[in-house]
């Protein structure tokens, strides 16, 4: 444990206000959580973890293996995100309205929906369909037979009124932007580029690339085996701006800088402001009562009175993520599994909200 303390001095000795300050509470918590997580990280197949604080890592690890046995999780390996998919989504289409080339707020009509719709209605889960996808996304369906199958779904409700999570309509910001001759995968490239990372990326991926692929733990007469499961094949094929993003854990922290406002060049604070509004109350579970739970474009919100915690997690079979912050402290945290597991999203939750008091 002790180098994970001595990163942290030396991060106080960085800033000159908190040299006589090593007792500070919001470092013990970090301080302690660090130790919680290296005690209980080798519970599972693999993973990756790191933490920030004012922008600059305080924890990083990554262990376990890649595929089975084999092959070790280093910071460069990429794993599935699920739904931490839809961030980076919405962060990548900030940078290009960044740009110039794009709009939020533009109304457009789509040959699925019978109403129009902006790329914020579509990217909040507001837009009044109630049609997630997923059985159809699980048997295999092409991308084409999903849009058929969202052009014959009605509104529950008007747009903006209320709160339907769906992998299947979130995706349709893939038309938007393919409409405006644009394309969300280039997007997350060129923004890669300018973070100064090659380690995020949407479906398709090289299968040369280092991946981690996800993995069961099934219990058996009181033992617990490890099934190795394939390349993810549906949700990354046919909602790929949904859950279809790859990351390794050096890309994650610079999508975390990105997300936490330390990389005004590529995302105005004004821009970052606009995406962590909420616009509608959702659902959010695990998270503490005194929370209220909305979502803003791409990402869920959590308040209290004194504070807000931004985040999203993200499960397909045999992989876990997580992403979440909070602003006013400074601190934030990145959880990535190839193993079916509520770790991520259990850990990352309590990290954040062991700030919002």
């Amino acid at each position: 444990m002790l180098k994970y303390s001595f990163i942290l001095f030396i991060l106080l000795l960085l800033h000159s206000n908190y040299v006589i300050a090593v007792h500070d509470n919001k470092l013990l918590k970090i301080e302690r959580f660090i130790e919680e997580c290296e005690r209980e990280k080798h519970q599972l197949h693999g993973g990756a973890i790191a933490i920030l604080y004012q922008g600059r890592v305080v924890y990083k690890t990554a262990f376990g293996k890649r595929v089975g046995n084999r092959k070790n999780i280093t910071f460069d390996t990429l794993f599935p995100l699920a739904s931490v998919s839809k961030p980076i989504s919405a962060l990548t289409i900030a940078f290009i309205a960044e740009n110039g080339n794009f709009s939020f707020e533009d109304k457009m009509n789509l040959p699925y929906l019978s109403s129009s719709i902006s790329m914020k209605d579509i990217l909040s889960h507001s837009t009044g369909y109630n049609f997630s996808g997923n059985s159809q996304i699980e048997k295999g369906l092409s991308r084409n037979a999903l849009l058929s199958q969202i052009s014959k779904q009605y509104p529950k409700c008007k747009v903006g009124e209320c709160y339907f999570y769906s992998n299947a309509i979130f995706s349709l910001a893939e038309e938007i932007l393919s409409a405006k001759e644009l394309n969300l995968r280039n997007a997350i490239l060129a923004m890669s580029n300018r973070l100064g990372v090659d380690g995020i990326h949407m479906f398709p991926v090289q299968k040369s690339f280092m991946i981690a692929y996800p993995h069961l733990v099934i219990k058996r007469k009181k033992k617990k085996i490890l099934k190795s499961l394939p390349f993810p094949p549906y949700y990354p094929k046919t909602v790929a701006s949904a859950a279809g993003v790859f990351a390794s854990l050096n890309g994650m922290i610079e999508i975390l800088r990105l997300s936490s406002g330390y990389r005004t060049d590529i995302i105005s604070q004004k821009m970052l402001h606009y995406l962590y509004t909420p616009i509608v109350k959702s659902d959010s579970r695990n998270t503490r009562n005194d929370i209220e739970k909305y979502y803003a474009i791409g990402w869920r919100i959590g308040k209290n009175l004194k504070k807000k915690m931004i985040f999203h997690g993200g499960s397909i079979n045999g992989v876990n993520s997580f992403i979440g912050f909070v602003p006013s402290e400074e601190v934030g945290i990145v959880i990535l599994t190839n193993q079916q597991s509520n770790f991520p999203s259990k850990k990352g939750l309590k990290f954040c909200e062991l700030f919002m008091n």
